[in-house]
Parts: C-alpha cells; structure tokens; sequence
C-alpha cells in the first residue's frame, strides 16, 4: 500500500506574473480559469511596451466582470514561443490584486496574465479547440465559495472527463498535457478514485519521454494517493526505478529534469519498503545541486547505515565534482552529529 499523502497546497493559488498574488488555494486548471477574477478574452497581439509590458487589441470577450479596455496592457510572462504582432491570442489574465487589508481591489501595478499550475502562462494561440479549453468548466462549482469542498457530485464530474484529459495527455501540445495533468493531479477525490486502466495511462505518460517534464513529477508525486487496485503500485515502481536508474545523471544536458527525478527519488520515502539506497547513491554524482541534496536526504530517510555508506563511497571517487563534495560532507557532518546526540 501507498501511505496516504496530501495533494493540495494551502497557501497561494494565482501566481501573477510581475504582479500581486490574490491569495486562495491551488485549484485546477478549469476552475481558475473561472473564478470571478479571472478575465478572458480574444486578442490580436500589437507592440511590447515599456517596463516589460506587452499590449494587446481587444476581439472579443469570452469572460469577465470587469470592464475590458480595447487595448490591453499586461505584464509580460514567460513565454513558451516569442509572440508574432498581428497574431491572435486567447488571453487569461486578472485586473485585479490583494490590497494589505486582504481585499481584492484594481491592481495598480496593471493587470497581469495568470501563471498557475497547468495555465503556465494563460496565453493560447487563437482556435476552436483553444476557446473550447479556456471555457470548459468540468463540475460547474462556484469558486467564490471560499472552502467549498468537493462534494461527490464534483467528483464524478472529474471521474467522466477522465477520457477527455487522458486524451490530452496524449496531444502533442505540451501546452494541454501540462493543463490535463494539473487538472488530474489537484483533484483529490480524482486521484483517489483513479482505476487500474487509468493509473496505467498515467504511468505511461509519466515513463514517456515527452514533456512538460514539470507535468509528469506532478502526476508521479500524486502516485501516493491513488488506489493500489490490479497492480497499481507495482506499475508506478518500476516507473520510478526506470527513471531513477536509466535518466543521465548530467540533467542540465537535457533541459533541466530535476523536477521529474525530485520526484522520483522521493516516491520511495513514502512507500512502505526499504531499498538498498543505490538507485538513490547515483544521484549524489548529478550535475544539479539540488538533485545532490534530495538524494543525501533520501538517503537519509532510509537509514543512518544506508546514507553513510552511500556517502562515503561518494566521497571517495578522484572524480566527484568539487560542489558535490562540498555538499555531502555537509550532509555526513550533520549525519555524525546526529547519531553522537544522546
């Protein structure tokens, strides 16, 4: 059995970029998409503007309560694509902010276009399938019910447009993966009611080579609440000692996996086995600082006798990076100093 394990984040949900936050839980993709600050719109792209703006023509309308100037000026995000003047955008973007008094007013800063987990950013090139996205609300909730939680009708809801997201997680679009996944991943009466047909899907995706990479540590890290039905858990070991034992340790060659392994070597901590630690070993010799840390740290969660073998074998190699070094003779200090603590 998979020890039970909390999906859902209590602080911050919208992430503006270059604004204020307005402060709520993470929630999925749909229902960001529409809460009552959300504002969406069909825009043709116009000129960048100062201080890391970009200007928009208004077209059309999809959704909101604010009045929608015809130009819109908002805060430039990360972009997947540079973007082409003259081309038309779907745009998800918020007016407004958190004052200190936690009142949602105008932001004065300018709106901003919405980062949150699966809508990185809220900016779609126009089309039918877009616009059907943007405006697909999966249970019909009201989210300025604040604390409303999930109710059974809510979740078979989820459960039917399980074949609809699946089939996103198979688009080649890494912009509707990452949304299917986020959309997946933060519904937990979804996780846990996953069945073995599907758990299969998502172990596929998750073994797959293709991105977003930040899409399949999601679902992997979600793994610990779904049922362990028809030999579930042994699916998503393999999947986690596949990529543990086969992804190249040199993860900034290929851009950048440390969320994928992160979460790969952690899935082990929460299972009820206890692993020799040599999967996890190999990532002492990562290219990234941080995959170096949680390997030491899931060592550690193994055994003392497990972590200190592991580092000094580590330790021992002419080849170790000289960061690496530095960072698990921090870890084996700490390691000593704890065991000589009565």
């Amino acid at each position: 059995m998979l020890k039970p394990n909390s999906l859902r984040a209590s602080l911050a949900v919208f992430v503006l970029a270059g604004g204020i936050a307005v402060a709520a839980k993470i929630e999925p993709p749909t229902i960001v998409l529409g809460e009552p600050t959300t504002t969406i719109v069909v825009a043709d792209y116009k000129e960048a503007g100062p201080a890391n703006r970009i200007v928009f023509a208004k077209v059309e309308v999809l959704q909101s309560r604010a009045e929608v100037p015809e130009l819109i000026d908002v805060g430039k995000p990360d972009l997947r694509k540079p973007l082409v003047v003259g081309e038309r955008y779907i745009l998800a973007y918020s007016p407004y902010a958190e004052n200190r008094f936690e009142q949602i007013v105008m932001n004065p800063r300018g709106a901003t276009i919405f980062s949150s987990p699966g809508i990185e950013p809220g900016l779609w090139e126009d089309s039918r399938e877009a616009r059907e996205l943007v405006m697909w609300r999966i249970d019909g909730r009201e989210p300025e019910h604040e604390g409303k939680k999930e109710s059974k009708q809510d979740g078979d809801a989820a459960q039917g447009a399980m074949p609809r997201l699946l089939k996103m997680l198979r688009s080649d679009q890494a912009q509707r993966r990452e949304f299917a996944a986020a959309e997946i991943t933060l519904r937990p009466s979804l996780v846990s009611s996953l069945d073995s047909s599907q758990q299969k899907e998502l172990q596929r995706f998750v073994a797959s080579d293709v991105g977003p990479d930040r899409a399949r540590a999601s679902v992997l890290q979600a793994a610990a609440a779904m049922p362990a039905k028809s030999g579930g858990v042994q699916g998503w070991d393999a999947v986690s000692v596949d990529l543990l034992a086969n992804t190249p340790v040199d993860t900034l060659g290929i851009d950048r996996r440390s969320a994928l392994i992160m979460a790969a070597l952690t899935y082990p901590s929460i299972r009820e086995q206890h692993p020799d630690g040599k999967l996890q070993a190999r990532w002492l010799r990562s290219n990234e600082i941080a995959l170096v840390e949680t390997a030491a740290m899931a060592l550690q969660d193994l055994s003392v006798d497990v972590a200190r073998t592991a580092f000094d074998t580590a330790l021992s190699e002419d080849a170790l990076a000289d960061d690496n070094r530095s960072v698990i003779e921090g870890f084996k200090r700490r390691l000593e100093q704890t065991k000589r603590t009565p």
